[in-house]
């Protein structure tokens, strides 16, 4: 079976960030995954929306957010996850078009996970939204 388009964005999105150097660990579908090496960077899923749905095409916005953690190590964790979420930024925006599979890929917000007793890492939720047209009655036809 192939697969959806989304699914193809949501790949993509993860070998990019599988390919930044200052980022050790890059996986799918959990914010915070234990036991990996950091810096970290987890894509999550968020809400889709329909832009527009006529009988043939999906127009849909694919909303995700990628969770980065530095470990609070010194006093220059928050320093590094700056760099890092930079690295991410540059990373992702380079290439909107997600390998072809997506019209464009935007920067939403980015929510800052605080150091502190409750959050023992540096970290900082980043949403980006990315917009796909696929047949409506397939998913994995990009039209």
């Amino acid at each position: 079976m192939a697969d959806s388009v989304e699914k193809k964005v949501f790949k993509d999105v993860v070998a990019v960030l599988g390919n930044i150097t200052s980022v050790k660990t890059a996986c799918f579908g959990t914010y915070e995954p234990d036991n990996v090496v950091r810096p970290s960077a987890a894509v999550v899923p968020l809400d889709d929306e329909p832009i527009e749905t006529p009988t043939i095409k999906t127009f849909e916005s694919i909303k995700f957010v990628v969770r980065t953690v530095v470990d609070k190590a010194d006093e220059e964790a928050g320093y590094e996850l700056l760099d890092v979420l930079a690295d991410i930024d540059t990373a992702i925006l380079t290439d909107p078009r997600r390998g072809g599979f997506a019209e464009n890929t935007i920067k939403r917000s980015r929510r800052w996970l605080y150091l502190d007793k409750d959050w023992p890492q540096a970290g900082a939720d980043t949403e980006y939204e990315a917009h796909i047209k696929t047949l409506t009655a397939d998913p994995r036809q990009q039209v």
